[in-house]
C-alpha cells in the first residue's frame, strides 16, 4: 500500500490538473534561457549573436566566465576574459549550455533548499549532456536533434519543481524529493496528488508554448517502450537512468562536466544504447 502523507494536501486528479493549468502567475523559464533557445534554432545565428543574449543577464554572465576558466571547462589554459572569447574557445554549443543551465539555477523559482536545489539541476544537466551524447551514437538513419535532447533533458523533471509550487510547498521536503527512486516517487505523486511529476511537467509545457515533441519527451520519458514507442523519451529514460546510478556521488555542475568530459558516465553505453534499441524496435 503506497502511503499518504501526514498533513498532506491530498488532492485528486481533477483538482491537481485544474490549478496546473491555471495560467495566471505560471512559473517562467529565465529570459535568457529562451533566448538562447531562440539563438540555436535560428540557422543564420552565430556565435556573436550568442554572446550577446548572455552579456544581457550579468549575473548568468559572470557565472558563465567562472565556469568557463574552471578545470571542468577550460582544462587549465589560459584565462578566458570575455564570454565572446568563451565561445571561441570551447565551442558555441558548449558556451550555450553552461549559460542554459546557470540560467535555470539562477533564475527558476524551486521550493527547495539550496543544495537540493543545487542537487535537482546538476541531475538536469547530466540527463541532458547523457541525452546528447546518446544522440551522437544513435545509428546515422536516425535523425535526431541532439540540442532538443539537450533541452529536453535539463526539463525532463520540471514537473516536481512545478507540483512543489502549484500542488504542495513541502514536496522537496517530503519522500517525493528524493531524486533516486523514480517508480517509488510516481507511486507516491498519484497518491498523494492524483497526478505523477512527468504529466505535471508536460502541462507546464504546453502552457509555455514548448513543441509537441518536447511536451510528449517529458510526458513518456518514465515509460517510453510499448504503445508510446518514442525514441527520444526512450533516450531520455536511459539518460536518467544513468544519471541515477553513475552520477549519484556527483553533488555540482562543475564535477559533472568533469566527469562528462572524462567519459566516466559512459561505461557499457554501446551495449545500453544496443538494448534500447532493441526494446523499440521489438515495441516492449
Amino acid at each position: 500500500m503506497i502511503p499518504t502523507f501526514r498533513r498532506s494536501p491530498t488532492i485528486d486528479r481533477n483538482e491537481a490538473i485544474a490549478r496546473l493549468r491555471v495560467i495566471q502567475d505560471i512559473p517562467t523559464l529565465p529570459d535568457c534561457f529562451l533566448r538562447i533557445q531562440q539563438v540555436l534554432r535560428h540557422p543564420d545565428s552565430d556565435s556573436a549573436d550568442l554572446a550577446d543574449v548572455i552579456r544581457t543577464d550579468q549575473a548568468t554572465s559572470a557565472m558563465v566566465l567562472k565556469q568557463a576558466n574552471s578545470p571542468a571547462f577550460s582544462g587549465g589554459t589560459r584565462t578566458i576574459a570575455s564570454i565572446q572569447e568563451a565561445v571561441t574557445r570551447l565551442g558555441m554549443n558548449e558556451v550555450a549550455e553552461i549559460a542554459m543551465i546557470i540560467s535555470l539555477v539562477q533564475g527558476f523559482p524551486l521550493p527547495a533548499t539550496a543544495g537540493k536545489v543545487r542537487r535537482f539541476w546538476t541531475h538536469a544537466f547530466l540527463v541532458g549532456s547523457i541525452a546528447e551524447e546518446i544522440g551522437r551514437r544513435i545509428p546515422e538513419g536516425e535523425r535526431l536533434d541532439r540540442q532538443q535532447l539537450f533541452t529536453a533533458g535539463l526539463l525532463h523533471d520540471i514537473g516536481r519543481a512545478v507540483l512543489g509550487l502549484r500542488i504542495d510547498p513541502d514536496y522537496f521536503n517530503r519522500p517525493t524529493g528524493v531524486l533516486d527512486d523514480d517508480e517509488k516517487t510516481l507511486e507516491l505523486e498519484l497518491a498523494n496528488y492524483g497526478i505523477d511529476h512527468a504529466e505535471a511537467g508536460a502541462i507546464l509545457m504546453e502552457l509555455w508554448g514548448f513543441p509537441q515533441i518536447l511536451i510528449d519527451i517529458v510526458l513518456h520519458y518514465h515509460r517510453p517502450y510499448g504503445e508510446c514507442h518514442l525514441l527520444p523519451a526512450a533516450i531520455i529514460h536511459l539518460a536518467n537512468d544513468i544519471a541515477r546510478t553513475e552520477g549519484r556521488r556527483i553533488a555540482t555542475i562543475e564535477d559533472a562536466a568533469v566527469a562528462l568530459r572524462e567519459g566516466r558516465l559512459y561505461r557499457d553505453l554501446d551495449e545500453r544504447i544496443a538494448e534500447m534499441l532493441q526494446r523499440l524496435g521489438e515495441g516492449d
